[in-house]
Protein backbone atom coordinates (compact mmCIF):
# COMPACT_ATOMS: atom_id res chain seq x y z
CA UNK A 1 0.00 0.00 0.00
CA UNK A 2 1.46 3.33 -1.06
CA UNK A 3 2.08 5.87 1.64
CA UNK A 4 0.34 9.21 1.48
CA UNK A 5 2.74 12.12 0.86
CA UNK A 6 3.72 14.07 3.97
CA UNK A 7 2.60 17.37 2.48
CA UNK A 8 -0.85 16.01 1.68
CA UNK A 9 -1.19 14.46 5.13
CA UNK A 10 -0.25 17.76 6.76
CA UNK A 11 -2.79 19.64 4.67
CA UNK A 12 -5.54 17.14 5.51
CA UNK A 13 -4.71 17.40 9.20
CA UNK A 14 -4.84 21.20 9.03
CA UNK A 15 -8.28 21.05 7.39
CA UNK A 16 -9.52 18.70 10.12
CA UNK A 17 -8.21 20.99 12.87
CA UNK A 18 -9.87 24.01 11.26
CA UNK A 19 -13.19 22.18 10.99
CA UNK A 20 -12.94 21.09 14.63
CA UNK A 21 -12.24 24.65 15.75
CA UNK A 22 -15.26 25.88 13.84
CA UNK A 23 -17.50 23.31 15.50
CA UNK A 24 -16.19 24.30 18.93
CA UNK A 25 -16.77 27.97 18.18
CA UNK A 26 -20.34 27.25 17.13
CA UNK A 27 -21.04 25.24 20.27
CA UNK A 28 -19.52 27.95 22.45
CA UNK A 29 -21.57 30.58 20.62
CA UNK A 30 -24.78 28.64 21.20
CA UNK A 31 -24.15 28.73 24.96
CA UNK A 32 -22.75 32.26 25.25
CA UNK A 33 -25.17 34.08 22.95
CA UNK A 34 -28.27 33.56 25.12
CA UNK A 35 -26.27 34.44 28.24
CA UNK A 36 -24.99 37.66 26.71
CA UNK A 37 -28.46 38.59 25.49
CA UNK A 38 -29.90 38.00 28.96
CA UNK A 39 -27.15 39.88 30.82
CA UNK A 40 -26.55 42.63 28.27
CA UNK A 41 -30.07 43.14 27.03
CA UNK A 42 -30.02 46.95 27.55
CA UNK A 43 -26.74 47.21 25.63
CA UNK A 44 -28.18 45.02 22.88
CA UNK A 45 -31.17 47.37 22.58
CA UNK A 46 -28.90 50.39 22.13
CA UNK A 47 -26.66 48.50 19.71
CA UNK A 48 -29.58 47.44 17.53
CA UNK A 49 -30.80 51.01 17.27
CA UNK A 50 -27.37 52.55 16.84
CA UNK A 51 -25.85 50.05 14.40
CA UNK A 52 -28.45 50.55 11.67
CA UNK A 53 -25.94 52.38 9.40
CA UNK A 54 -23.68 49.34 9.57
CA UNK A 55 -26.54 47.10 8.52
CA UNK A 56 -27.29 49.39 5.59
CA UNK A 57 -23.61 49.41 4.58
CA UNK A 58 -23.50 45.61 4.74
CA UNK A 59 -26.56 45.35 2.48
CA UNK A 60 -25.36 47.97 -0.01
CA UNK A 61 -21.76 46.76 -0.26
CA UNK A 62 -21.55 43.99 -2.87
CA UNK A 63 -17.82 43.36 -2.61
CA UNK A 64 -16.55 40.14 -1.14
CA UNK A 65 -14.20 42.01 1.21
CA UNK A 66 -17.01 44.27 2.55
CA UNK A 67 -14.80 47.34 2.79
CA UNK A 68 -17.74 49.72 3.28
CA UNK A 69 -19.30 47.57 5.99
CA UNK A 70 -15.99 47.34 7.83
CA UNK A 71 -15.17 51.03 7.65
CA UNK A 72 -18.64 52.14 8.67
CA UNK A 73 -19.03 49.37 11.23
CA UNK A 74 -15.84 50.15 13.14
CA UNK A 75 -16.65 53.83 13.55
CA UNK A 76 -20.33 53.15 14.16
CA UNK A 77 -19.47 50.73 16.95
CA UNK A 78 -17.17 53.37 18.44
CA UNK A 79 -20.10 55.81 18.54
CA UNK A 80 -22.32 53.18 20.19
CA UNK A 81 -19.57 52.48 22.72
CA UNK A 82 -19.41 56.17 23.67
CA UNK A 83 -23.19 56.30 24.16
CA UNK A 84 -23.21 53.13 26.28
CA UNK A 85 -20.51 54.35 28.69
CA UNK A 86 -22.99 56.25 30.86
CA UNK A 87 -25.28 53.25 31.02
CA UNK A 88 -22.46 50.87 31.94
CA UNK A 89 -21.25 53.16 34.71
CA UNK A 90 -24.68 53.62 36.27
CA UNK A 91 -28.12 52.13 35.70
CA UNK A 92 -27.80 49.24 33.26
CA UNK A 93 -31.49 48.54 32.72
CA UNK A 94 -33.83 48.40 29.76
CA UNK A 95 -35.49 51.62 30.98
CA UNK A 96 -32.14 53.41 30.77
CA UNK A 97 -31.66 51.96 27.30
CA UNK A 98 -35.00 53.36 26.21
CA UNK A 99 -34.05 56.75 27.64
CA UNK A 100 -30.82 56.69 25.63
CA UNK A 101 -32.65 55.78 22.46
CA UNK A 102 -35.15 58.57 23.02
CA UNK A 103 -32.49 61.31 23.06
CA UNK A 104 -31.60 62.74 19.63
CA UNK A 105 -28.07 63.68 20.74
CA UNK A 106 -27.22 59.99 21.10
CA UNK A 107 -28.33 59.30 17.53
CA UNK A 108 -26.20 62.21 16.42
CA UNK A 109 -23.16 60.61 18.07
CA UNK A 110 -23.78 57.09 16.75
CA UNK A 111 -24.92 58.04 13.26
CA UNK A 112 -22.33 60.83 13.05
CA UNK A 113 -19.55 58.32 13.66
CA UNK A 114 -21.02 56.14 10.91
CA UNK A 115 -21.12 59.18 8.60
CA UNK A 116 -17.40 59.70 9.23
CA UNK A 117 -16.89 56.11 8.14
CA UNK A 118 -18.77 56.75 4.89
CA UNK A 119 -16.67 59.88 4.28
CA UNK A 120 -13.46 57.89 4.78
CA UNK A 121 -14.75 55.15 2.48
CA UNK A 122 -15.45 57.57 -0.38
CA UNK A 123 -12.53 60.00 0.12
CA UNK A 124 -9.52 57.85 1.03
CA UNK A 125 -9.42 55.56 -2.08
CA UNK A 126 -9.32 58.45 -4.64
CA UNK A 127 -6.64 60.23 -2.59
CA UNK A 128 -4.51 57.09 -2.39
CA UNK A 129 -5.09 56.40 -6.10
CA UNK A 130 -3.98 59.93 -7.03
CA UNK A 131 -0.88 59.62 -4.84
CA UNK A 132 0.07 56.27 -6.37
CA UNK A 133 -0.49 57.63 -9.89
CA UNK A 134 1.79 60.60 -9.28
CA UNK A 135 4.38 58.40 -7.59
CA UNK A 136 4.36 55.93 -10.49
CA UNK A 137 4.68 58.74 -13.06
CA UNK A 138 7.67 60.21 -11.25
CA UNK A 139 9.23 56.78 -10.95
CA UNK A 140 8.68 56.13 -14.66
CA UNK A 141 10.29 59.45 -15.59
CA UNK A 142 13.26 58.64 -13.39
CA UNK A 143 13.66 55.21 -15.00
CA UNK A 144 13.34 56.69 -18.49
CA UNK A 145 16.02 59.22 -17.64
CA UNK A 146 18.35 56.51 -16.39
CA UNK A 147 17.66 54.41 -19.47
CA UNK A 148 18.35 57.40 -21.70
CA UNK A 149 21.72 57.93 -20.01
CA UNK A 150 22.61 54.28 -20.50
CA UNK A 151 21.63 54.40 -24.17
CA UNK A 152 23.70 57.54 -24.78
CA UNK A 153 26.68 56.07 -22.97
CA UNK A 154 26.64 52.50 -24.27
CA UNK A 155 24.57 52.70 -27.44
CA UNK A 156 21.25 51.18 -28.37
CA UNK A 157 22.57 47.63 -28.07
CA UNK A 158 22.37 47.88 -24.31
CA UNK A 159 18.58 48.00 -24.53
CA UNK A 160 18.17 44.62 -26.23
CA UNK A 161 14.61 43.49 -25.46
CA UNK A 162 13.74 46.42 -23.20
CA UNK A 163 10.33 48.06 -23.80
CA UNK A 164 10.36 51.19 -25.99
CA UNK A 165 10.78 54.58 -24.38
CA UNK A 166 8.55 57.60 -24.84
CA UNK A 167 8.48 59.57 -28.09
CA UNK A 168 11.28 61.93 -27.12
CA UNK A 169 13.53 59.16 -25.97
CA UNK A 170 12.77 57.13 -29.08
CA UNK A 171 13.83 60.13 -31.16
CA UNK A 172 17.11 60.33 -29.27
CA UNK A 173 17.59 56.62 -29.74
CA UNK A 174 16.96 57.02 -33.47
CA UNK A 175 19.66 59.68 -33.64
CA UNK A 176 22.00 57.33 -31.81
CA UNK A 177 21.23 54.61 -34.35
CA UNK A 178 22.09 56.99 -37.19
CA UNK A 179 25.31 57.99 -35.45
CA UNK A 180 26.24 54.34 -34.99
CA UNK A 181 25.50 53.66 -38.66
CA UNK A 182 27.64 56.63 -39.72
CA UNK A 183 30.45 55.50 -37.45
CA UNK A 184 30.31 52.04 -38.97
CA UNK A 185 30.37 53.57 -42.48
CA UNK A 186 33.37 55.74 -41.62
CA UNK A 187 35.43 52.89 -40.19
CA UNK A 188 38.29 52.22 -42.70
CA UNK A 189 38.57 48.73 -44.01
CA UNK A 190 41.64 46.70 -43.47
CA UNK A 191 43.65 46.44 -46.70
CA UNK A 192 44.26 42.82 -46.01
CA UNK A 193 40.51 42.17 -45.83
CA UNK A 194 39.61 44.25 -48.92
CA UNK A 195 38.98 42.26 -52.07
CA UNK A 196 39.76 45.31 -54.24
CA UNK A 197 43.45 45.28 -53.25
CA UNK A 198 43.93 41.60 -54.16
CA UNK A 199 45.57 41.41 -57.65
CA UNK A 200 43.94 39.26 -60.30
CA UNK A 201 45.63 36.35 -62.11
CA UNK A 202 46.01 38.40 -65.31
CA UNK A 203 47.91 41.11 -63.50
CA UNK A 204 50.17 38.54 -61.90
CA UNK A 205 50.90 37.02 -65.36
CA UNK A 206 51.72 40.43 -66.89
CA UNK A 207 54.07 41.29 -64.08
CA UNK A 208 55.85 37.94 -64.45
CA UNK A 209 56.23 38.41 -68.26
CA UNK A 210 57.69 41.85 -67.82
Amino acid sequence: MARQPAKRRGKTREIRITAANRRRAKILGYFLAPLLVFVGYPTLMVAVGGMLPTLVAFIVDNRKERYAARTVGYLNSAGVFIVCLDMWGGDHTWQQALDILSQPINYLIMFGAAAVGWVLYFVIPPVVNAYLTIHNDLRMKSLNSEQEKLVKEWGTGVRRNAPPLDAKLRGDAGEDDEDDANDEAEVPQDPADSSENVPSMAEIGKSAAS
